[in-house]
C-alpha cells in the first residue's frame, strides 16, 4: 500500500495512549484493489481519509518495500510510529506498508533510487472501533444542510473565538448552519461576561466535487 504525504496527517486526530474508547493508532485498510482507507479517532473527533495508489506503485516498482496490493488487508500502526514514517526522507514522497505481512507485525517506510528506509513494529492489539457506524448518511435539504466553507477560514475563526470568550466552565461555541447554502456560517461564545459573534462566509461549490459524499 502507497499511502500520500498528505495523509500521513490523518494522526493528528488519534489518540496517543489506549483508552476503552479509542485505539492508540491509525487504521489503514484496502478495500480492494485500488482503493485504501485511513482512519483515525481519539474517541471525540473522527477522520476517515480514502485514496487510490495505482499511480502511486510505479515508484517503488525497484524498491526493497513491496507495495504490492492485498484485498482485505488491515493494520493498526501506533501513532509512534507513524508519524515517525512521516519524518522520513523523502519527505514528500509517498509511505509505503508491506501489505505481504501477515504475522502480528508491520512495516511502513520510504524508497528513492539510493536507499530504502523503513520502520518496523508489532500491531497493536487493541480491536480498532467500528466507527463505520457512527457515520451519519443525511438527506440534503431534507434533514441536513450542504454549505462549503474555506477550512484555514474556519479554523481561524473557532482559535480566535475560543481566545476571546471561553474558559474552563463554558469552552463550548455554538454554530448555526442555515439551511440556505448561501447565507453565511454563524459562531457564538460567550464567558467571563464576554460574549462574541463570528461569520462565516461560504464559497462555491467546488467544480468536479464527486455525488453521493457523506454529509
Amino acid at each position: 500500500m502507497l499511502i500520500p504525504k498528505k495523509v500521513m496527517n490523518v494522526s493528528r486526530l488519534a489518540n496517543a495512549e489506549p483508552t476503552r474508547y479509542a485505539s492508540d493508532g491509525v487504521q489503514v485498510r484496502r478495500v480492494w484493489d485500488d482503493k485504501c482507507v485511513a482512519a483515525a479517532t481519539d474517541g471525540r473527533r473522527l477522520i476517515e481519509v480514502t485514496w487510490s495508489d495505482k499511480e502511486l506503485r510505479p515508484e517503488y516498482a525497484e524498491s526493497s518495500l513491496n507495495s504490492e496490493p492485498v484485498n482485505g488487508f488491515e493494520v493498526v500502526i501506533p501513532v509512534n510510529h507513524w508519524d515517525e514514517a512521516s519524518k522520513l526522507s523523502p519527505k514528500n514522497g509517498a509511505r509505503a506498508i508491506d501489505e505481504t505481512t501477515n504475522n502480528g507485525k508491520y512495516t511502513i517506510g520510504t524508497a528513492d533510487r539510493s536507499q530504502t528506509r523503513k520502520i518496523e513494529g508489532e500491531c497493536s492489539k487493541l480491536p480498532y472501533p467500528k466507527y463505520e457506524s457512527l457515520i451519519p448518511e443525511h438527506a440534503i435539504g431534507q434533514d441536513a444542510a450542504e454549505i462549503y466553507v474555506d477550512p484555514k477560514l474556519l479554523a481561524e475563526v473557532c482559535h480566535v473565538l475560543r481566545a476571546i470568550a471561553t474558559d474552563e466552565k463554558n469552552r463550548s461555541i455554538r454554530l448555526v448552519v442555515p439551511l440556505d447554502s448561501r447565507r453565511p456560517l454563524v459562531f457564538e461564545a460567550n464567558a467571563d461576561g464576554i460574549s462574541a459573534l463570528a461569520l462565516l462566509m461560504p464559497i462555491r461549490r467546488p467544480e468536479g466535487w464527486p455525488a453521493g459524499n457523506r454529509v
